[in-house]
């Protein structure tokens, strides 16, 4: 990690393990994962503090024709609250103030695209097949399995049964 003091070479007084990344190299990485990820740019990002709670539909609303001022048949939709934890994905690249003073690159860039490239194919992996522990879970974790009528066409009923085997966040 680095900050604005290259010129001295000298860390932080108490700072034995080096320096943290600055607020605007952290938001620059994850600005680059989501624009690097075809994945990551399709969900939703919330900020929170402490342990985030979201509205989930269990089972779909439902709806139907009526006749003109007839009573409405209620729908069985299903609400569920899920808590969403934090998980944290991190990395640590050493590099030295010489190194960073010395080269005949920019090495704060390409630290910067190497953390971007690591955090994007782990978060990508999560997001399909993570296992729930240290790390979200994925698309595929605990879904429904559905077994296809034949290997030659599938179906619209089948098309239907998987959409509804995903957990009902990720439809």
């Amino acid at each position: 990690s680095v900050d604005d003091h290259t010129e001295s070479g000298s860390q932080h007084a108490g700072s034995s393990a080096g320096d943290v990344i600055p607020q605007t190299v952290s938001g620059d990485i994850i600005k680059a994962i989501v624009d690097r990820s075809s994945v990551m740019g399709d969900i939703a990002m919330v900020n929170s503090t402490g342990t985030y709670k979201q509205i989930v539909e269990e089972d779909k609303i439902t709806a139907g024709w009526t006749d003109e001022l007839a009573d409405v048949t209620a729908s069985d939709a299903n609400w569920d609250t899920v808590e969403i934890g934090h998980e944290k994905l991190g990395s640590l690249a050493k590099i030295s103030y010489e190194l960073i003073n010395q080269a005949d690159i920019n090495v704060v860039s390409e630290v910067k695209a190497q953390m971007t490239d690591a955090f994007a194919d782990k978060l990508e992996a999560a997001v399909f097949n993570g296992t729930g522990t240290k790390q979200p879970t994925g698309l595929f974790s605990g879904g429904t399995k559905v077994d296809l009528a034949s290997d030659q066409a599938i179906t619209a009923d089948e098309v239907i049964n998987i959409f509804y085997g995903l957990k009902s966040a990720f439809r």
